[in-house]
């Protein structure tokens, strides 16, 4: 098969990628073309993450320093990023569909703005669009003007897409459920597929891996960690509250633009003797960082299938998480952590010290984490499951390009 797959346009591809939409799509590319079929990726991607003989990577030019500015900016003009990506993506995504010899098979898109125009000009080929995230009425956004953008935006964009594309993947049957639902999609028209994990986290840990990594500020191993983007939708402030009723070492990885607010917090709290920033850190380093852990933490006010909880899972680590998105679906049925209410500090604080205190629970529950990983996440599996999807949905090419009337040939 011929496949395009279209970016966000919102981070460029990178080692240093910590999850989030921009890895499931670099794994859906490598997946597809170890399977031996055509893919071209619209993204921005640094030069050695795919082999350029079996993936045609075209960039969408998105200015680097504009685009680190913008991220770490906050909401406003985090989402002023999200329009010029998903425009400038749209955009490299008709150039490429104007100028192909030969037809796609079907436009796998990961941004919804990009993907709602391409629905508006290409009526030939399959698309299918990727939901990375809750919706905004199944989240807890500590902002209101923050809650009602997201619902409007969602309105605006996110709607109309699922009714226009071919099919719309989303990350977990409560989602595909809530679609139905509230906007009356039809079922038929959405596809659940969860997300996979690196192999590199599925290799029996090395005993020798040390979370320092030669940095002696950090704690050798027994701490709790985060791993995300620091914003106020992970909930990292009341991760920093529940510290204070405890003793346990915390590692905080990843950045964004609530770092120097938290960092504040962290001092005031009198926490910066045990609790650590580390800041952005190679996604292929993390696993010191996971096996040397006791667990990890995910406060998170709005989460839809986040690969933090399954890199963590494969690391045999348990998971202790908000009751947001998949995670409780994930968590408690395979007994792989403890759950807790978002926002609720007391409780978190709570669910924290009963995971310090007893490591034999901790190791059971890592553990059943590992095995449920192994069993039903593997990236491989995944893509297999993408492309019945994609074979579900081929019909005859009505032109050399898939495109309407006027926008190529």
């Amino acid at each position: 098969m011929r496949i395009l797959i279209v970016s966000r346009g919102v981070r460029p591809i990178t080692s240093g990628l910590a999850g989030g939409a921009e890895h499931v799509l670099l794994n859906h590319a490598r997946g597809l073309a170890a399977l031996g079929h055509e893919v071209h990726l619209i993204s921005d991607c640094d030069q050695g993450l795919v082999d350029s003989s079996s993936i045609v990577v075209h960039p969408i030019g998105v200015p680097r320093r504009l685009g680190t500015y913008l991220r770490r900016s906050g909401f406003y003009l985090w989402i002023v990023l999200h329009l010029l990506g998903n425009l400038l993506a749209f955009w490299r995504s008709l150039q490429v569909l104007r100028s192909s010899q030969k037809p796609f098979d079907v436009i796998h898109c990961h941004g919804n703005l990009s993907g709602l125009l391409l629905t508006l000009v290409c009526k030939s080929t399959p698309i299918v669009y990727t939901e990375h995230d809750s919706t905004p009425w199944a989240s807890q956004y500590p902002s209101l003007i923050e809650r009602t953008v997201r619902k409007l935006v969602y309105r605006a964009l996110n709607v109309p897409l699922f009714r226009r594309a071919d099919k719309t993947i989303v990350l977990y049957a409560d989602q595909k459920e809530e679609l139905q639902k509230r906007w009356g999609i039809p079922p038929e028209r959405l596809f659940v597929a969860p997300n996979g994990i690196d192999d590199i986290f599925l290799a029996p840990a090395d005993s020798s891996s040390t979370a320092a990594n030669g940095n002696a500020s950090l704690p050798a191993k027994g701490y709790c960690m985060f791993v995300g983007r620091l914003e106020p939708r992970k909930g990292v402030e009341s991760l920093l509250h529940a510290l204070t009723d405890s003793s346990i070492p915390c590692l905080i990885v990843g950045d964004g633009p609530d770092r120097k607010r938290l960092m504040d917090l962290s001092s005031k709290l009198n926490l910066t003797s045990r609790v650590v920033f580390t800041g952005q850190v190679n996604h292929g380093d993390l696993t010191g960082y996971y096996r040397q852990a006791s667990f990890l933490v995910l406060p998170s006010l709005s989460e839809a299938f986040p690969l933090t909880a399954l890199e963590a899972m494969a690391s045999g680590i348990p998971v202790l998480a908000s009751r947001v998105g998949v995670l409780p679906d994930l968590i408690e049925p395979h007994q792989c952590g403890l759950v807790f209410t978002p926002g609720q500090t007391a409780e978190l604080s709570q669910r924290i010290r009963t995971l310090a205190s007893d490591p034999e629970m901790a190791q059971r529950m890592g553990h059943n984490g590992r095995e449920t990983v192994l069993r039903k996440f593997t990236w491989s599996a995944v893509v297999l499951e993408l492309v019945r999807l994609y074979q579900s949905l081929s019909r005859p090419q009505a032109g050399g390009n898939g495109t309407a009337p006027g926008a190529g040939a």
